[in-house]
This record gives C-alpha cells, sequence and structure tokens, in this order.
C-alpha cells in the first residue's frame, strides 16, 4: 500500500517537475527574444499605462475632475483610453517596484499565471498536470501572447480557469469572465458560455460578471462622460487598420501558419496513439472509434464545454479577420489556441484509455515523446525562426536617441510617429495629433519606415532638417521645447 502511495506521489513530482521545465524553456525564449528586440509598441503602451497609475499627477486630475484633459495632452504620464485596464493593473506593481528594469521580472510573472492556469484546468478535466503545460508553454505563447503585446497571455490563462470552472458548473466562472473582459474586449465573445452554467449558479455568475463591468463602465462614464467610450476607440483604432474586405484568406492562412504549429505534435501524438490502438485490436478499428466515442459521451459535459469555448473562439477570430492584418492576427490566435489545445489534449488522453491501467505504458510513451518534442521546439525554436519584430532595442532607435540628445532636444517635447518607444526611452515625446497649440513649435522626429500616423507629420514649418539612417530630425521656424 505505501509503495503504491510512494509511486503515486513520485508520478506527481515528474508531472510538475515537466511543468517547471516547460516554464523555463518558454521564459528563456520570451528573455532571449525580450534581449535581442527590447519591448514591443503594444506591450510598452500597457506598460506605460501601468506607469500612469503609479504617478501622482494621475490621481490628482483623476479626483479634480480633469483626468480627460490629462490624458489629452499627456505632460505628466502616457495613457491609451482604448485600452482594456487589466493587463495594465497587473503589471503596476512591478513598474512601481522597478521602472522599465522590472519588464523581465513581469515576463516571468505572466508565463507563471498561464503555467498555474494550465494545471489547474488539467486537473479540472481529469488530465495529467502538465498536458495542457507542454502544448501551451511554447515559443508561440511566449512571443505573440506575450511579447507583442501582453493581455493575450493574460486573456488565455484566465479564460482557461473560467471555463475550468464552467465544467465544475460553478458561478465563479462569471468572475474570471468579467475579468478576461477587463484584459482585452474580443474576449467578450465568449459571454454565451455563462449561459451553459445551471439556472441557478448561471445569476450568480452574471451577477459577478455584471459587477466587474461596471466599474470600468463607471470609470468611463465619470472620466469621458460616456460608459463604453474605451470600447468605441478601441473598435475605432482597430478598424482603421489592416485589411479590407471580409475574410482575406491570405493573411488569414499565413497567421495560421504562425500560431498552429505548435500544437501539430499533440494532434500527431493522438493520431499515433489511435493507429497504436486500432492496431492493438487486430486492425479492427471500430471497436477503437466506438471506445473513443465512449469516453467522449460519458464526459459529454465536458467536451462540449470546450467545443462551445472553442467554436466561439473561432467566431470571434473571424470577425477580426474582417479588419485583421499579419501583425494582429497570429496574436489574436489566442482565441482558438486555447480551446484546441484543450480538446487535443482530452482527445489524446482518453484515445490511449485515459485512466484505465491497461494502456498506461502506451500512454507514458507517447505522453514522454511529446514532452521531448516541445522541449526540443523551444530550445531549437531560434536558431530556425526568422521572426523579427520592431522592439525598443531596435537599432534605428538606438541611433535616434543618441541622435536626439547629440541635437541638444532631449528634454524638449518632441513630435513623433515613433512616439511610444521615445517616451519608453524617457523622452517627453508627443503623438502627431498632439493637443497642445504650440505642437507645430516642437523639434520633430520622423521614421519614414515605420507606419505609423508617419503621414500626418507636419513639415510645414520647417526651417532645418537633418537626415539620418532610418529617420529624420527637424527644426520648426520659431521652435520651442
Amino acid at each position: 500500500m505505501r509503495k503504491k502511495y510512494i509511486m503515486r506521489e513520485m508520478r506527481q513530482y515528474v508531472q510538475y517537475a515537466i511543468v517547471a521545465v516547460m516554464y523555463l524553456l518558454a521564459l528563456y525564449v520570451a528573455l532571449t527574444m525580450y534581449g535581442q528586440g527590447g519591448a514591443n509598441w503594444d506591450f510598452i503602451d500597457h506598460w506605460l499605462y501601468a506607469k500612469s497609475l503609479v504617478t501622482p499627477r494621475f490621481y490628482s486630475a483623476l479626483f479634480g475632475g480633469n483626468l480627460y484633459n490629462a490624458i489629452q495632452y499627456g505632460d505628466a504620464f502616457y495613457f491609451e483610453t482604448l485600452r482594456a485596464p487589466l493587463t495594465g493593473l497587473l503589471m503596476a506593481p512591478f513598474v512601481w517596484l522597478g521602472g522599465n528594469g522590472a519588464i523581465p521580472e513581469y515576463l516571468a510573472f505572466a508565463l507563471l499565471l498561464l503555467a498555474s492556469a494550465s494545471v489547474y484546468a488539467s486537473r479540472k478535466l481529469d488530465l495529467p498536470p502538465s498536458l495542457l503545460a507542454m502544448l501551451l508553454l511554447t515559443p508561440y505563447s511566449a512571443l505573440f501572447l506575450l511579447l507583442l503585446n501582453g493581455t493575450e497571455i493574460v486573456s488565455m490563462s484566465i479564460m482557461l480557469i473560467s471555463v475550468s470552472l464552467l465544467v465544475e458548473r460553478d458561478w465563479k466562472a462569471g468572475i474570471f469572465m468579467g475579468l478576461a473582459a477587463m484584459a482585452k474586449y474580443p474576449n467578450l465573445i465568449f459571454v454565451p458560455l455563462i449561459f451553459l452554467l445551471p439556472s441557478r449558479q448561471r445569476g450568480r455568475a452574471v451577477l459577478a460578471f455584471s459587477l466587474i463591468i461596471l466599474s470600468w463602465l463607471a470609470f468611463n462614464t465619470i472620466v469621458f462622460h460616456d460608459p463604453i467610450m474605451s470600447y468605441l476607440i478601441s473598435i475605432g483604432a482597430f478598424s482603421q487598420g489592416g485589411t479590407s474586405g471580409f475574410f482575406p484568406p491570405g493573411t488569414m492562412a499565413q497567421s495560421l501558419w504562425l500560431v498552429l504549429p505548435e500544437l501539430a505534435p499533440a494532434a500527431a501524438i493522438l493520431a499515433i496513439a489511435i493507429v497504436a490502438a486500432i492496431l492493438r485490436h487486430g486492425g479492427n478499428y471500430g471497436i477503437v472509434i466506438a471506445k473513443l466515442a465512449k469516453a467522449i459521451r460519458l464526459q459529454g459535459h465536458k467536451y462540449g464545454i470546450v467545443l462551445y469555448f472553442l467554436c466561439l473562439g473561432l467566431l470571434g477570430w473571424l470577425m477580426t479577420a474582417a479588419r485583421g492584418s499579419i501583425n494582429d492576427l497570429p496574436r489574436l490566435g489566442y482565441l482558438i489556441y486555447g480551446g484546441l489545445a484543450m480538446l487535443l489534449a482530452m482527445l489524446a488522453y482518453d484515445s490511449t484509455g485515459g485512466p484505465a491501467a491497461g494502456s498506461a505504458t502506451v500512454r507514458k510513451l507517447l505522453f514522454s515523446a511529446l514532452f521531448v518534442i516541445m522541449a526540443a521546439v523551444s530550445v531549437t525554436w531560434f536558431p530556425y525562426t526568422n521572426y523579427v519584430f520592431y522592439g525598443s532595442l531596435n537599432p534605428v532607435l538606438l541611433s535616434a536617441e543618441s541622435a536626439i540628445n547629440g541635437a541638444g532636444i532631449g528634454g524638449c517635447n518632441i513630435v513623433s510617429n515613433n512616439w511610444v518607444y521615445l517616451i519608453f526611452a524617457g523622452y517627453r515625446a508627443h503623438f502627431p495629433y498632439y493637443y497642445n497649440s504650440t505642437v507645430q513649435r516642437y523639434p520633430i522626429v520622423f521614421f519614414p519606415v515605420f507606419n505609423s500616423n508617419n503621414t500626418a507629420v507636419n513639415f510645414a514649418n520647417v526651417t532645418k532638417r537633418i537626415e539620418y539612417n532610418g529617420f529624420v530630425i527637424a527644426f520648426p521656424k520659431n521652435r520651442t521645447c
């Protein structure tokens, strides 16, 4: 008896050791990419959002009733009204404790959140604790869901917990559904999942969700005099970019090529497990299909929740494809990635016999192979990837910072189409539509290759223009700092 207990404990330790290895490998990918390219524009937006939350001027403006004007002029802090608030709130303690130097610690925290959510979901779905971690703690999550923005990894982590609570028929799923909607607005597509709960639990879940959302609507009403202002601005910003037409196939195919390959090993393991089971039954595939169908039928509630989750995510992803671009759709793939990973994990486990002891050897071999493959993907990802992104450590940006200081305008207000990166670097940079009436007298730092409001920079009053490799510094007539 004691021997069985010790063996069971050892298996648990092995499971959590695998989770730890996958976490460290994902962290390795994130930190290496951050060390090479720095922070991306959208990630920095949330970081600056968090910085505003630890700035006293933000609260004096809020309680003084003039926060909207303070946001518009951005003299003391930078706060984008189109951003959902939760990621900035999670970043705020790190900003307060370590400033920009605390980004690596936040990356570690965000991946730990995903690791914890994957273990929690695995347990609620009666899967080995490491199985979902192997599918979710991947280079795709580290790069596209974390470094390029950061809201997606928070969203997927929270939705994993919410779906797990739905499986348990627990009303607290509404709490996490509300938090997900506060992390990223497209997560509202998952709200109908609440109505899969029993009626008694459903009412509590709806109430919990509503109370969380009402807090954000109240903030919008107080600050912007419109409860849905942040939503409208976000929709407007998204609709301005991307592709024209509906469901552009080229962009969708290209983005799926970036999203799905890391789930391919799990799909291969599932196929191998089914083939092995067919061979074990003398080629009688009917028996295997019947057994798998029975396992699915016995767990119909779990499979139903996960399938609804996946279908709603797919619908949300397809809706974003109408205006999405190759820069948006891969990271918006989190809408389908989590649900697909859960479904593949469940099918792979059940196709190897589920908890049946007779299938333990086959399952151990297949899942060990999956671990080796997924670990190898992370270890070998850098030598074989050619993906690069325009981050805060881009050589052109670093050169521009040196030139700004050399031109003696490091302490001046600056207008730039690359304003977010320059604010992050510590400059008083403003976007080209800055509201201050003296905007046309500020020095201009223009990046021709950076496609963000580049046509909006006004050179009408420029009297001196210095061309550099990748950027321009211009001085208007009667310039002022």
